[in-house]
């Protein structure tokens, strides 16, 4: 016995000579191995055995690999036995946790439909498990190759791009990944599919040796994909149509308010009509931008008022004199609902001013400033005109303009403060966000 099998039983070579299993092991473990060592001496044979040990160097149970063979002497006759035994618990451990992360692959690739497929390059061979070749409509253990199961199943339309990928992948400067979706057409029934296919490629030494990955079937979610760009398309055509009429109806609507306008003997009346189809056309204005934006459902609200105060000066008659500043701080989407009550507010401040900040032509500036803090969106109108002069009132306001924007503030629950800037007026508008 060398030191190495003394060690595992815990006592020095000498001490062991001579004692039987039964003296170092325990009663099972001893009776076993005295029946394999009777099964030697007996047949003449060598057995090889695994066998469980208490190691008592390490105070662990051990699994050897053992070989036994008879010992004979000069003439044959057996006369005792040899034996090797190899520690074998790290391997056989090894090979447990190895088989365990393959059934738990398997079961998860099963659970998803996943396929699995690997390619030798150098060759060409190709192996497919069950679950791809039944993703390709072949059955089980079915043989495969790369030109007649995988690249003849490929729709034309997706070939040159799928074998570009591929050459790709294997190309020793890329990156060797290879990911995409193409169709198929089933072997079994020649239905197209939609497959999702990832892999890599393993280089040696600048060389492709081994290109593996899975396979799964994306073909309901590829028709729910067709399904919604469908109906996407269809709210387009739909809302483009809904849009167009929309507008053809306030164009009416403001083209009947022009000819009434022109066609007044009333000097006030035609200033009234005015006024009103200014205002459909903010309305116009708001819808066509909600209608060009991507989103459909929001209006970016501080550009937009940009535009409408140059719009409004550019409408009007006889306001050279008035020079227009205007200054955005933000990008905000605003819903429709609310875009409409926010552009009237300032429509109706912007028209005030140049209507009657600065009289008998005089020259002066009209601001709009346009900003967002944590509460909301702010904006400021302001002129350096004549002021107010105590003639606007948004607490008991007495004209069309002022109830329009008392309500409309109102409706949003915004703020709007009215003050005297000396000289002009700045109405400064908080609308929560």
């Amino acid at each position: 016995m060398n030191a190495a099998a003394a060690a595992i039983l815990g006592r020095p070579s000498e001490q062991l000579i001579g004692l039987h299993d039964r003296d170092v092991l325990p009663p099972d473990v001893a009776a076993a191995i005295e029946r394999e060592d009777e099964r030697i001496l007996r047949g003449g044979e060598t057995i090889r055995v695994e066998e469980t040990l208490f190691d008592a160097s390490t105070c662990q149970l051990r699994l050897f690999a053992s070989v036994k063979a008879p010992l004979r002497d000069s003439e044959g006759a057996i006369v005792g036995l040899i034996g090797i035994a190899r520690d074998i618990t790290t391997r056989r451990r090894n090979q447990a946790l190895i088989a365990e992360s393959r059934e738990r692959i398997r079961l998860a690739t099963e659970a998803a439909d996943i396929g699995i497929w690997d390619v030798d390059p150098a060759t060409g061979t190709l192996r497919w498990d069950d679950r791809c070749r039944a993703l390709f409509g072949l059955p089980a253990n079915a043989e495969v190759d790369y030109q007649t199961s995988f690249f003849a199943a490929l729709h034309p339309d997706d070939r040159p791009r799928v074998e570009a990928l591929v050459m790709a992948a294997l190309h020793p400067e890329g990156t060797g990944e290879f990911a995409t979706e193409y169709r198929i057409r089933r072997a079994a029934d020649g239905a197209e599919r939609w497959l999702n296919a990832r892999g890599r490629v393993h280089f040696e030494g600048g060389r492709a040796k081994r290109f593996i990955g899975t396979a799964i079937d994306v073909t309901d979610r590829k028709r729910t994909e067709e399904a919604l760009e469908d109906a996407l398309r269809a709210k387009e055509a739909l809302l483009y149509e809904v849009n167009h009429r929309v507008k053809n109806s306030l164009q009416m609507i403001m083209a009947l308010l022009t000819l009434q306008e022109r066609q007044s003997q009333s000097a006030e009346t035609a200033r009234d009509l005015a006024v009103a189809r200014a205002r459909i056309g903010v309305v116009g204005a708001i819808h066509q931008s909600l209608y060009t934006s991507a989103a459909h459902r929001e209006v970016e609200i501080c550009g937009f008022l940009a535009t409408l105060a140059r719009s409004a000066v550019a409408s009007m008659s006889d306001v050279a004199h008035v020079r227009l500043e205007v200054e955005t701080r933000c990008e905000v989407g605003v819903d429709f609902q609310r875009a409409i009550p926010i552009a009237l507010i300032v429509s109706e401040l912007l028209t005030n001013s140049l209507k009657y900040a600065f009289p008998d032509r005089r020259s002066g500036v009209l601001r709009l400033l346009v900003d967002q803090d944590p509460a909301g969106l702010l904006i400021l109108v302001e002129d350096d005109g004549v002021g107010l002069n105590g003639g606007f009132s948004l607490t008991t306001p007495t004209g069309v303009g002022s109830r329009i924007i008392a309500t409309l503030a109102k409706q949003l629950a915004a703020r709007v403060v009215v003050a005297d800037a000396a000289p002009g007026a700045r109405f400064t508008i908080s609308v929560p966000a």
